[in-house]
Order: structure tokens, then C-alpha cells, then sequence
């Protein structure tokens, strides 16, 4: 009997435990719905998802208290994390992976770690990575989110000018990084595992293309450390050699002359270049 009972206690306790956090949850659960109706709030996901994106903390803790599901959707189908990273409010985007949000639900075929990578938000995206979010998810057009990120780095190395020039409304996201995410997403998604050698499927952008191109030798010199293919075909077909000798020709091109924020940045970046076909024929590329 006495060992019967040795065994039984621990038993006992464990159930006495969990019954206790099964009543405080509840507890907590009815607080947060009265909390809710007295604010004259609705619990529904449109609600949610409208404090979600208002940023309103508070609220939004309420309504995952009170049982809301973090995967709520509005009615186009994004997701509240989406949201929440999109509009720059992180901690929102993290109290939602901390409650059970699905890190790798897409939303038109973009993942939230793509998303976080395309703001250079990188403390979403350990999160999210922590989670067992996909390091390599493509969109629509094949891009992983390494290669939105280098993208992002990108744009940084280019007068506003240039970028107001060629990309469209992506560029005024409230998300968008303007220190040093961008460069640190990158460098989390390659220690992840990330791809060096993705190649998107609509243009055929490679991260050592976007690197190259844009003359950001420190990335060169990263993606040729990871062993990356340096004659893998890229943007219309051409090696990314093809494309920096291409560079060089452009300030003679009578179209390119006349475009004055253009001419600016390949003198800018002319020395870069240099180095990086320099990097480049060391590494054997042709």
C-alpha cells in the first residue's frame, strides 16, 4: 500500500497542477473577453486584425488572451502576422509567433519570413526561424527570402534617385529597414542554411548577381566564402561576369548618357565593380 502510494502522489500532483493552470487560463480568458466588452470591442477576427494593424498592444494582447487564434485572416487572406510585420509593428509580430502563429502560412505566395526579409526586420526573422519557419520559401516569382534581403542591401548602396526610378511603391513600406537589417538578414539566412545559388524563376537573379550588381564587394566576398556557383547563369542568361563587363560599357551607351541619376551611380560605384571583377576571375569566373 505504502508504494502504491509513493507511486500515485507524483501522479496526483501533475493532475492537480494542470487543473490549476486549466482554471487560471480560464480565468484569464473570461477577463480578457469582459476586458473587451467593456471597451466595446468585438471578439472577431476583423476586430483583431484591425488592432493589429493599429498597433494597439494592449488590445491585441487582450484578444490572444481571450482565446483568438493567431492565425486569423482578414478578408483578402492576409494573415495577422503578415500584418503585423508589413506595418513595422514587431512586437506584435512577435507576440503573435509566440502564441502559435503558422510561420510559414502564405499569403499570395509570400511566407512571413519572406516578408520580414523584404522589411530587413532580422529579429523577426530569428524568430520566426526559431520556429521552424522554411529558410528558403519562394513567392510567386522564385525569390527566397536571402534574395529579398539582398535585394534590400541593395537599395541601400543607391541614391533615392535610383530607386525612385526603377522600383515601384515597395519602397514606402512603413517595414523597411534603415540601418543595418538588411545586411544582418542576410547574414542569419546563410549561417540558417540558406541557398547561395537560388536562382529566381522569373528573371533569374542570383544573390551573387544582386551582390555584384550592385557593387557590395562585402557580400561578394561572403557568397564566395560559402563556395557559391560563380558561372551559374543569372539575370537574362548571362554569367555574372557577362553582367559586370556589361557595366563597364554602359557610360558609352547613347541612351544611358543622357540618364544623368544613372551616370551618377556607376561613377559611384566604378572602383567597387573593379574589385568585384577582380574577386570574381580569382574565383575562376569566366
Amino acid at each position: 500500500m505504502r508504494f502504491r502510494t509513493v507511486v500515485l502522489l507524483p501522479i496526483l500532483l501533475v493532475q492537480l497542477t494542470a487543473l490549476g493552470q486549466n482554471i487560471q487560463n480560464k480565468e484569464a480568458r473570461d477577463a480578457a473577453i469582459q476586458q473587451l466588452a467593456q471597451k466595446g470591442i468585438k471578439l472577431d477576427e476583423e476586430s483583431f486584425i484591425r488592432a493589429v494593424i493599429g498597433n494597439d498592444v494592449p488590445v491585441v494582447t487582450m484578444f490572444l488572451a481571450a482565446g483568438m487564434n493567431p492565425n486569423a485572416q482578414d478578408k483578402d487572406g492576409a494573415t495577422a502576422l503578415v500584418h503585423a510585420i508589413e506595418e513595422g509593428h514587431r512586437k506584435i509580430a512577435l507576440s503573435l509567433i509566440a502564441s502559435g502563429a503558422d510561420v510559414n502560412q502564405k499569403v499570395a505566395s509570400n511566407a512571413p519570413l519572406r516578408v520580414a526579409a523584404a522589411c530587413g526586420d532580422v529579429e523577426t526573422a530569428g524568430a520566426l526561424l526559431a520556429k521552424g519557419a522554411e529558410v528558403d520559401s519562394l513567392d510567386k516569382g522564385g525569390h527566397t527570402p536571402m534574395l529579398v534581403a539582398m535585394f534590400g542591401t541593395g537599395l541601400r548602396s543607391v541614391p533615392d534617385a535610383f530607386v525612385a526610378q526603377f522600383i515601384s511603391d515597395e519602397t514606402d513600406k512603413p517595414c523597411l529597414d534603415k540601418n543595418d537589417g538588411y545586411e544582418r538578414t542576410v547574414r542569419l539566412l546563410i549561417d540558417k542554411g540558406a541557398n547561395v545559388n537560388i536562382r529566381a524563376s522569373d528573371g533569374g537573379e542570383t544573390p551573387l548577381y544582386v551582390a555584384a550588381i550592385f557593387g557590395n564587394v562585402e557580400f561578394v566576398k561572403l557568397l564566395l566564402s560559402k563556395r557559391v556557383n560563380v558561372n551559374s547563369k543569372a539575370w537574362q542568361d548571362r554569367s555574372v561576369m557577362r553582367w559586370m563587363q556589361a557595366l563597364r560599357t554602359l557610360p558609352s551607351d547613347p541612351e544611358i548618357k543622357d540618364d544623368q541619376v544613372m551616370m551618377d551611380w556607376l561613377s559611384a560605384t566604378r572602383s567597387r565593380h573593379a574589385e568585384i571583377v577582380n574577386l570574381l576571375k580569382h574565383a575562376g569566373a569566366r
